[in-house]
């Protein structure tokens, strides 16, 4: 059964957790190209600590990509002198939308530069819009740089996103309500310990911070959550809703209940998408590692006996996500071993 309401509360989790931590492990797969191709940052925005280093993302082709494809990218880090930072660590993400298919471990995208300074990747489009590719270094060299990327094009029939993807938890994305439908889907997102977020996580982590002080994430289970207009004059009664996760083999719905939308009114409505382990929490079936294209299909009973159906899609990475804070890294059970 869902709400109606949507009841925010912030848990907070105490705590030394000595069973199931993610633990990084990272892989050199950079460009081998030369040095002499590093250059600065372009009109997009650049943090370089203060110190006059430089951080660049350049997408092969161009930053407008067809929903559906791939294309790769490259990161490039330099110091003040126009060096190349080698072998140090590149972490990305990005908006709902792109999925990182390369470097991706765990749902994390992170990769050392190689001894020229470069970082590269493979990025998915997932569905049309406009997003945000965001890369840093690792902490110490602040240094961040982000490109905005637009995905054109219907999603493409039968397509099964990218399985086994990152990305997607900067969250972003706007829902456009057709002006012309009986109800408008104008919001749908996860939500998990009162906030909303762009990920299921199926696992608790642990964290380190740079003084080697250890903590656990935030986590908990995790809902949907759906805003609804109701645009005709009719009352709504009751609602089911169900969930087509693309290029999963795992479902999570439908759920059906009672719910009242006043003509011309609107509504929250929430419900369990998984528990606190990593299996939906309706079906029960595993949640499979990714990050795919979500659609949410609405179809709301009026009391008449008439119904109407809308649907909209969502990007949400599924699996094991790094929920530490800014400047934390992920950590080993031995690390926050006294």
């Amino acid at each position: 059964m869902f709400r109606s309401i949507v009841q925010l509360s912030l848990g907070v989790i105490v705590g030394v957790l000595t069973l199931g931590a993610m633990t990084l492990a990272g892989c050199s797969k950079g460009d081998t190209g030369d040095a002499g191709s590093n250059s600065g940052p372009g009109t997009q925005f650049v943090s370089d600590g203060g110190a006059g280093a430089t951080l660049k993302i350049t997408v092969t082709g161009g930053n407008t990509l067809t929903t559906g494809s791939t294309t790769g990218f490259r990161v490039t880090a330099t110091d003040p002198s126009g060096l190349a930072l080698a072998f140090i660590q590149i972490f990305c993400e990005s908006e709902h939308g792109i999925a990182i298919i390369e470097p991706s471990s765990n749902g994390v995208a992170f990769e050392m530069t190689d001894e020229y300074g470069n970082m590269s990747g493979v990025i998915g489009a997932l569905t049309p819009g406009s997003f945000v590719l965001q890369c840093e270094a690792n902490n110490g060299f602040g240094l961040i740089d982000r490109v905005s990327i637009k995905n054109v094009g219907d999603i493409p029939p039968g397509f099964a996103g990218f399985p086994g993807a990152a990305g997607g938890n900067l969250g972003g994305g706007v829902i456009v309500e057709d002006p012309t439908a009986d109800v408008a889907i104008s919001g749908f997102t996860l939500v998990r310990l009162g906030e909303e977020v762009s990920s299921l996580d199926t696992e608790r982590a642990l964290c380190l911070s740079s003084s080697g002080t250890c903590s656990v994430e935030p986590f908990g289970a995790t809902s949907w959550s759906l805003t609804i207009s109701n645009t005709t004059r009719k009352q709504v009664t009751s609602a089911t809703i169900s969930f087509l996760i693309s290029g999963s083999a795992s479902t999570a719905g439908p759920f059906s209940d009672t719910i009242s939308i006043a003509p011309g009114g609107s509504a929250t409505i929430t419900g369990p998408m998984s528990t606190t382990g990593a299996t939906f929490a309706i079906t029960g079936d595993p949640v499979q590692t990714g990050t795919f294209a979500t659609r949410a299909t609405v179809t709301l009973s009026f009391e008449d006996g008439s119904t109407t159906t809308d649907t909209t899609t969502r990007t949400f990475t599924y699996g094991p996500v790094n929920g530490c804070a800014s400047g934390e890294s992920l950590a080993t059970v031995a690390q926050c071993t006294p």
